[in-house]
C-alpha cells in the first residue's frame, strides 16, 4: 500500500515540491495507519462535541493522535538524506511518467502487447525530452531581472553556472527560497554565486572569471561576454556622471529615475527595465509617459520577471 501510494503521487510531488522522500517506506506505513485512526476519531469527536466530558476526552485523544502522526513525519524528515532535492519536472514530462506508470501496470495485469508498445514509446519520449532539456540547460546563456518584492535581483546564467546580484539580506533565506530558489532549480543551476548590490564605492573586479563588475554609490556596471548592464541607483544631486558608450540593458532601481529628461546626455540604452525596488506609482507614471514618447521599457512588477537570451 505504501509503495502504490508513493508510485502514484511521486510525479506530482516532484512537480510541485521539487523533491523526493527517500524514506517513504518508513514514513508511509505510519501515516496510513494513523490516518485510518485519525479520520474516524475526528468524525466521532465532531459528532459528540455537545456531550460534556466525553467531548473533552475525545478532543484530547484526537490531539494526541494528530501529534503522533506529525511527530513521525517530522522525525523522518530530519534523518540524513531524507529528501532528494533539486528535482524538476516539466508538465509534459510529468504526463509521460504517468503514462509509463499506468501502461506498465496495465501490461502486468493484462499481458496485452499494446500496453508494452505504449510503455516503450512513452519511455523513449521521456528519455528524449529529458536529454533535450539537459542539453538546453548546458548551453543556456540568459539575463534575468527577477521579481523580488521591493528588492533588486539580477542574474547572468551560462550553462549550469549563474551569478546573482541582489540587495537581499543574506539572512533572509525565506525570501530567497520563495522567490528565487525554484527558478535556479528549473534552469539546472548547480553553481550559484551571490554578489551583494551595495551603494558604496568599489574597485573593478571579476565575478566567477566570466564578467567584470564595477560599483559606485550612483551606479553599477556589469560587463559579461560583450553585454553591458548598467544598474542606476541615483541620477539626481551634484554628481553628473555620464557614459559615452551605449549599454545593452539599463536597470532602474531605488526610484533613481524621476523624469525621463534625467537620462538625456547621460546614458543611451537599448533596453530599459524597472525592477521592483522602485515605487509602483512612480513606475506607472514613467511607463505611461514612455508610451507617449515611444520609449520601449519593461516593468518587472507589471509584466513579471524579465528574461533575455544572450546567445
Amino acid at each position: 500500500m505504501a509503495l502504490v501510494a508513493q508510485l502514484i503521487t511521486f510525479p506530482l510531488g516532484v512537480f510541485y515540491f521539487h523533491q523526493f522522500p527517500t524514506y517513504f517506506l518508513l514514513a508511509n506505513p505510519i501515516v496510513i495507519v494513523m490516518s485510518e485512526v485519525l479520520l474516524p476519531l475526528a468524525m466521532t469527536t465532531l459528532a459528540f462535541s455537545w456531550v460534556p466530558y466525553l467531548n473533552d476526552g475525545l478532543g484530547w485523544l484526537l490531539q494526541k493522535t494528530a501529534w503522533v502522526l506529525n511527530y513521525a513525519v517530522t522525525q523522518t524528515g530530519e534523518l540524513p538524506g531524507a529528501a532528494w532535492g533539486g528535482l524538476w519536472l516539466s508538465p509534459i514530462a510529468m504526463v509521460l511518467i504517468y503514462v509509463v506508470i499506468l501502461c506498465g501496470a496495465a501490461l502486468l495485469l493484462t499481458r496485452n502487447r499494446a500496453y508494452l508498445w505504449a510503455t516503450a514509446v512513452a519511455s523513449v519520449l521521456l528519455a528524449g525530452l529529458t536529454s533535450w532539456e539537459t542539453y538546453q540547460q548546458a548551453h543556456q546563456q540568459q539575463l534575468a531581472v527577477h521579481f523580488l518584492p521591493h528588492r533588486t535581483a539580477v542574474s547572468l546564467t551560462y550553462g549550469h553556472q549563474s551569478t546573482l546580484l541582489t540587495d537581499l539580506d543574506t539572512n533572509d533565506t525565506r525570501s530567497f527560497d520563495f522567490y528565487l530558489k525554484n527558478t535556479f532549480g528549473q534552469w539546472g543551476v548547480s553553481d550559484l554565486t551571490v554578489v551583494q548590490a551595495k551603494r558604496a564605492d568599489s574597485v573593478p573586479g571579476t565575478l566567477g572569471g566570466i564578467s567584470t563588475f564595477y560599483q559606485t554609490r550612483d551606479y553599477a556596471i556589469w560587463v559579461s561576454r560583450g553585454k553591458t548592464l548598467l544598474l542606476v541607483n541615483k541620477l539626481s544631486g551634484s554628481s553628473r556622471w555620464r557614459l559615452p558608450a551605449v549599454v545593452d540593458y539599463l536597470i532602474i532601481r531605488r526610484n533613481a529615475l524621476q523624469e525621463w529628461e534625467q537620462l538625456n546626455g547621460r546614458v543611451v540604452a537599448r533596453r530599459i527595465i524597472f525592477d521592483d525596488s522602485n515605487k509602483t506609482p512612480l513606475t506607472d507614471r514613467l511607463l505611461t509617459e514612455a508610451k507617449q514618447r515611444g520609449i520601449a521599457c519593461y516593468s518587472v512588477r507589471q509584466m513579471g520577471a524579465y528574461l533575455a537570451d544572450l546567445e
